[in-house]
């Protein structure tokens, strides 16, 4: 694939989670976890991404979360695009199942926990392979939905199909002190629009939930750039 050379950069190619980049974090109880990295091409291509696996089968834990947070903070004083592919890896059944990319100031084992972040993800729609997407926002303790299709014209939510192969989709989160956008593939899913942000470094997460008793469940990232850009106006 393309390169987009800038302030930070991981497309896994090392096939092993780089600890000098990365730490992994858990909160709750599995009968299964792995936070690592494979490759997920079965011919003889290689494309290592970053797997996030969970067996809840037997746990007590309503939720479980695991991830891997940045082990430095990006600076936000001026506008930056995060780009990000996210495989939702076709899941048979997505029930209670979440992948969710987030920027938070603050380290912890589960952002979600956290007073201040941005978070963008995909939630699986029961009983299916479809997903609902959300985008929110939480500043100083309140939490404000940014986008969300979840309504009633459609219950089963969009299918993810495959731009860039297997499931996999590119994000980008354009963001600036004042404004935020933010696309999928080529859809403009949050057009340019003012947000309640009030930090100015963050951590990137990469997080998977599932609920209990569920047997192992997989979703995949990659290709996560870090730019500087002009604007939330526009891609650099």
């Amino acid at each position: 694939m393309a390169r987009y050379p800038g302030l930070f950069e991981e497309y896994f190619e090392k096939g092993k989670l780089d600890k000098s980049r990365w730490k992994a974090i858990y909160d709750g109880d599995f009968t299964e976890a792995a936070v690592d990295v494979i490759d997920v091409d079965s011919g003889e291509n290689i494309d290592f991404r970053l797997r996030l696996r969970a067996n809840t089968i037997g746990t007590s834990n309503p939720l479980k979360y695991l991830g891997v947070r940045s082990k430095k903070k990006v600076a936000l004083d001026n506008a930056k695009v995060f780009r990000f592919d996210l495989d939702w890896n076709n899941q048979a059944n997505g029930s209670y199942l979440s992948a969710s990319f987030y920027l938070c100031p603050t380290e912890s084992n589960n952002p979600k926990e956290e007073d201040n972040w941005l978070k963008f993800e995909y939630v699986g729609v029961p009983p299916g392979r479809n997903v609902r997407i959300n985008i929110l926002e939480k500043a100083n303790g309140a939490v404000r939905p940014l986008y969300t299709d979840w309504g009633l014209r459609d219950d089963h939510g969009r299918p993810l199909g495959k731009p860039l192969g297997l499931f996999s989709h590119r994000i980008a989160i354009i963001l600036d002190k004042n404004s935020l956008r933010v696309i999928q593939d080529d859809e403009t899913l949050f057009p340019l629009s003012k947000h309640n942000l009030n930090f100015t470094t963050a951590y990137i997460y990469l997080q998977m939930s599932s609920g209990t008793n569920y047997p192992s469940r997989e979703v995949y990232f990659d290709n996560i750039i870090v730019r500087n850009a002009f604007s939330a106006r526009r891609l650099p």
